[in-house]
């Protein structure tokens, strides 16, 4: 099973992602939020899209984070049965 510790290694550290870049730091940037499977989905398609057009570092980090959330599930299921 995956555990939660696991999980949040995955997870880009976003001052460090956008250290260099115009934006605002904000406190929320490392906070964890509960969404569904299939959002997750929409946003990894949709920066998949963007990124194939034009790549910027941020969605990049945003598409592996979001991968990563989806691999973490699914490993998590199949280990469950």
């Amino acid at each position: 099973m995956v555990s939660d510790r696991q999980m949040v290694r995955e997870y880009p550290v976003w001052a460090q992602v956008y250290q260099g870049c115009a934006h605002t730091p904000d406190w929320r940037d490392q906070e964890l939020i509960a969404v569904t499977r299939h959002t997750l989905h929409l946003a990894h398609s949709a920066l998949q899209a963007q990124n194939a057009r034009d790549y910027y570092h941020n969605y990049g980090a945003a598409e592996r984070e979001i991968a990563n959330a989806l691999a973490a599930y699914v490993s998590k299921v199949e280990k469950e049965k």
